[in-house]
């Protein structure tokens, strides 16, 4: 598992967008005392963001047992807080979440099917309308 540091807590903490990016600019710039009470927060908010993520991924990895899909294990728990962490690794790293990228395909295939509909639509149009004789056009 990922060592973090300020700097990547800051990116993965909820902020506003031009407050994550105020701190990572400048918070080197800050006097050691409010650097302190900044790390104290900023650590306390990631642990209680953890804490939920995970209950959440425990509660996910639980339906799935419950369908059949996951085994249930004493360590499931700890099952989902590496799956947490691996979330926030691949966030960092500027991955997409699973969901985005799953639903980006699943455009992708919508697109690619619509325009093939219509390309038969156009072909079977085509060929109808050139199996009628010329004197009836």
């Amino acid at each position: 598992m990922k060592q973090y540091i300020i700097h990547d807590i800051i990116k993965l903490v909820p902020l506003s967008e031009e407050t994550r990016e105020k701190l990572l600019r400048e918070f080197e710039s800050y006097d050691k005392g409010l650097q302190l009470d900044l790390k104290n927060d900023l650590w306390s908010a990631f642990h209680k963001m953890t804490d939920e993520y995970a209950k959440t991924k425990y509660n996910e990895f639980m339906r799935e047992a419950e369908e059949g899909k996951r085994k249930l294990t004493p360590m499931l728990m700890q099952e989902a807080r590496m799956a947490v962490h691996r979330d926030y690794e691949d966030k960092l790293a500027g991955k997409k979440p699973e969901k985005e990228q799953i639903e980006e395909v699943r455009n992708t295939i919508q697109q690619v099917g619509s325009e093939t509909s219509t390309t038969k639509e156009q072909n079977q149009a085509t060929t109808e309308v050139s199996r009628v004789p010329e004197t009836n056009r």
